[in-house]
């Protein structure tokens, strides 16, 4: 069908007004003039016979705006014989004798937090709809003068501005369009362009698709994961996918019908197991993978804890619980584990065989039972069970059996309190753990005498079964293990280990004892799924400026293949700003390694805002991509961010890490503070007055610890952080237990030093810069009660502080919208501070109180 037109005009001018605009006008507005266009898209005679009238035809979802990308030259089909493309335009004007609709974008790149005014004129006879990032938003329109207005709140980031615009047939339409705020348009705080390269923004960080977990077949051809994906309403999607590892092709998805869990596959690779639950009881289901059809093995299992398959598919071994019951109206606490809010549990343990056969209880567990390991041998399993204590640290016993399931019998093997249970050897002789340096009588131990090791610094341990004794094969290995596979394929182990603030992959040769790393394409293996009978991995993993992607990994050839990129599309307009390392060396000559995000479009003539990030306790801030504090993103909004990894992490070897015991503060606080230093000293783009830091938990108690030791910075932010060592010691479900490491031997009673003297609460009269405290008020891992008594104290000092609390949040902020008012609250924080911007602090919190929002 051809197209008549009586006019089309489009006229490429780039002035900031019309020629004959009047005075006033050129005053008050500034034109756009960079746009995207699309169209015409014909509305034929028979759509219209669909429509009312012509806002029911303006308001018709014909194309799904959400899910637009404009670019240049990409096309859309727009019905069986028409193509549309996005052209540019400057200024448009156009009438015909057909109904027509046309879209207009361009890209708004707002360089700071801000309220403005769209107009839109030229509306005496087309109607138009303005959609600013895929969401319509509330528009004014004046009859009078024909003009269309719209309030529009940016963010620091760059926004798609869409126009949807209805042309009746025989009328005229005329792009006018601009903002009523010239100045920042002037100042290059607001610009437009046709161009869709932006930054990054809240979606890149919160709404991808993520794999939550993985499991690869036995003969490595095919990976289960279960995917999330939660969108811009929060509402949160959750299935599961078969993908071929020969290319990444969807096998199958369960997508929009749920997900399987605890999935176990079956040695022939041809199927597995895994479980469905409704609200009382859960079912254990088969899977085929060449039918594709499923069938029940077990249902109605009321309390499932987990279950585990047999090497050789015979039979399952499941297990439940029972949470420890209470009296009507009161707990009687009788360890201290019961006050925590989950509880304490005893657990039974069942057998059931796949065959149709019996299913029987095997033996009950007064103590938690958390882990059961069928040997593959098929006749024994390892069971470890758990008990509290107070005579050794870190306050509970795991005990270790092995259960034979030809007469049931139960023998003890050892108790320990430092490792934890992590598989058999391919031939049944010995088990896999893994603990600290001080395990199996301190044989891991790398430090001289009388240095107190972090039994965070994870070795791996061999126990022989036979002989009883164990051997520790990682004892010289410094970075710090956190997961490990031993394969029957080639009998090797293969390590997933924090190196530095990197997450590898490593084998070790269990005949020559040498460590190789295999190389990935990645800063960090956050997850990883070996083949039981093959030689291929498959990672998930990410970088500082490489979202998360799937790879396969072969084993043997150590080569490394992309698998699939869930979410390439979404990063395909995204600049990263660029990370370089930057690390400092104290006098005594010790490397604090760390790193340095720049924002997008640096420029070393400019000066720049900082953020200090550190966490100080027990583990690096790895370099992933996206998180709980997503470094790229502070860059975007104009922010170099540092981030510095203090002693006492794990990771840079033992020597290293065991400054963490018993130092709460004094060498890590003396650390940021000297780095810092030493950062704006070498960089003149840092602008010494606008320096800021944040941390959280153990880095939000270090934030409020340097807030009493410095007035070098301009602003800190403490996220779940502790104000006072004795509270948060006796109080936190963990307290006690991570003090038994980190504070080993050291108690309220005994070490004032520590408890009272490091404790910024008890040093708040020394705070002088603005602190805000921010806090979910259902943390029970760090009780948010530490941050309200270090508000109050500071409230009573007259000091600069802010509290906020999010709502039925824990230790983590999950819900959507809470997070991404917690993510505004962080950078309108900054943004008061750091750049005298308090126009975003004001929005979100100036209504609430008279005080809140304002600025000395």
């Amino acid at each position: 069908m051809k197209r008549k037109w009586f006019l089309v005009l489009i006229v490429w001018l780039m002035a900031p007004a019309f020629a004959d605009d009047p005075p006033e006008a050129k005053a008050k507005e500034y034109r756009i003039e960079n746009w995207l266009m699309l169209g015409p898209g014909q509305v034929t005679a028979l759509d219209r016979l669909a429509y009312d009238s012509d806002r029911d035809i303006a308001d018709h979802p014909f194309l799904d705006i959400p899910n637009l990308r404009p670019e240049l030259g990409r096309k859309i089909t727009w019905s069986h014989d028409e193509v549309l493309e996005w052209k540019p335009v400057g200024r448009f004007v156009a009438a015909g004798e057909a109904d027509s609709l046309f879209y207009f974008v361009t890209f708004l790149d707002a360089r700071k937090f801000m309220k403005t005014r769209l107009v839109i004129r030229g509306l005496e006879d087309a109607l138009a709809n303005v959609y600013v990032n895929g969401r319509e938003v509330k528009k004014e329109f004046d009859r009078k003068t024909a003009t269309l207005s719209v309030d529009l709140t940016l963010l620091n980031a760059t926004h798609t501005l869409l126009l949807k615009v209805f042309v009746p047939r025989g009328k005229a339409f005329a792009l006018d369009a601009g903002f009523t705020d010239p100045a920042a348009v002037e100042t290059g705080t607001l610009s437009f362009s046709d161009s869709p390269l932006r930054r990054v923004d809240f979606a890149d960080i919160l709404n991808l698709k993520r794999v939550s977990g993985m499991s690869l077949s036995p003969d490595g051809t095919v990976v289960a994961l279960s995917m999330d994906r939660t969108d811009e309403s929060g509402d949160t999607c959750s299935w599961s996918e078969l993908l071929s590892t020969a290319d990444g092709s969807t096998l199958t998805s369960t997508e929009g019908l749920g997900k399987w869990s605890d999935l176990s596959w079956f040695r022939d690779s041809k199927g597995f197991l895994y479980s469905e639950s409704d609200k009382k009881t859960t079912s254990l289901y088969r899977y085929d993978l060449l039918s594709r059809k499923r069938s029940k093995v077990k249902s109605g299992i009321k309390d499932l804890a987990g279950f585990e398959l047999s090497p050789d598919n015979r039979f399952i071994i499941y297990w439940t619980y029972k949470k420890k019951e209470y009296g009507d109206g009161f707990k009687y606490i009788e360890t201290i584990p019961d006050r925590s809010a989950s509880g304490t549990y005893t657990h039974s343990l069942y057998i059931c065989y796949l065959n149709g056969g019996s299913d029987r209880k095997i033996r009950s567990f007064s103590d938690s039972l958390y882990s059961v390991m069928i040997g593959p041998d098929n006749r024994r399993v390892l069971l470890s069970t758990s008990t509290p204590v107070t005579d050794e640290r870190p306050y509970f016993r795991s005990t270790f059996h092995l259960l034979n399931l030809e007469d049931h019998t139960l023998t003890t093997l050892f108790d320990s309190h430092l490792v934890s249970p992590a598989g058999w050897s391919p031939d049944a002789s010995s088990l896999l753990f893994t603990g600290g340096p001080s395990s199996f009588d301190g044989i891991g131990r790398m430090l001289p005498e009388g240095v107190v090791p972090n039994e965070y610094d994870t070795q791996v341990f061999v126990y022989d079964i036979g002989s009883g004794q164990a051997r520790a094969v990682t004892r010289e290995f410094e970075p710090s293990v956190d997961d490990v596979f031993w394969s029957r394929w080639d009998g090797n182990l293969y390590l997933q280990a924090t190196d530095r603030s990197f997450i590898k992959l490593f084998r070790r040769d269990m005949r020559r004892g040498e460590f190789t790393e295999i190389e990935t394409p990645v800063d960090t293996v956050n997850r990883i799924a070996f083949a039981d009978g093959g030689r291929y991995a498959v990672i998930w993993g990410s970088g500082v400026t490489t979202p998360h992607k799937l790879y396969r990994v072969d084993l043997i050839r150590r080569r490394v293949s992309l698998l699939k990129d869930f979410n390439g599309g979404n990063f395909e307009s995204v600049r990263f700003g660029r990370v370089e390392n930057w690390d400092y060396t104290t006098p005594e000559g010790i490397k604090i390694v760390g790193r340095i995000h720049f924002p997008p479009g640096f420029s070393p003539e400019k000066k720049y805002p900082c953020i200090v990030y550190y966490y100080g306790g027990t583990s690096p801030v790895e370099r992933s991509f996206g998180g709980r504090y997503p470094f790229n993103w502070y860059a975007a909004n104009g922010y170099v961010v540092y981030v510095l990894q203090p002693s006492g992490s794990v990771g840079f070897g033992q020597a290293f890490s065991a400054v963490h015991v018993n130092d709460w503060g004094k060498t890590t606080a003396a650390e940021v503070i000297a780095a810092t230093k030493e950062l704006l000293r070498t960089h003149g783009f840092i602008d010494p007055q606008r320096l800021g830091a944040m941390g959280a938990s153990y880095g939000g108690f270090l934030t409020q610890y340097l807030a009493t030791q410095t007035d070098m910075f301009a602003a800190f932010i403490s996220h779940a952080g502790i104000s006072a060592l004795s509270s948060y010691w006796g109080v936190g479900d963990w307290g006690y237990t991570y003090s038994g490491v980190a504070t080993t031997g050291s108690f309220p009673w005994n070490r004032r030093d520590i408890y009272v003297d490091r404790s910024p609460l008890f040093l708040a009269d020394r705070i002088t810069t603005p602190l805000l405290l921010l806090h979910g008020d259902r943390d029970n891992n760090v009780p948010p009660g530490e941050s309200y008594q270090m508000f109050a104290a500071l409230k009573l000092l007259g000091k600069e502080v802010a509290l906020v609390t999010i709502k039925d949040q824990s230790h983590w902020i999950l819900k959507y919208d809470r997070r991404v008012h917690w993510m505004k609250t962080i950078m309108a924080w900054f943004d008061r501070w750091l750049k005298n911007e308090p126009l975003y602090w004001d929005t979100l919190y100036g209504k609430y109180g008279s005080e809140t929002g304002k600025k000395d």
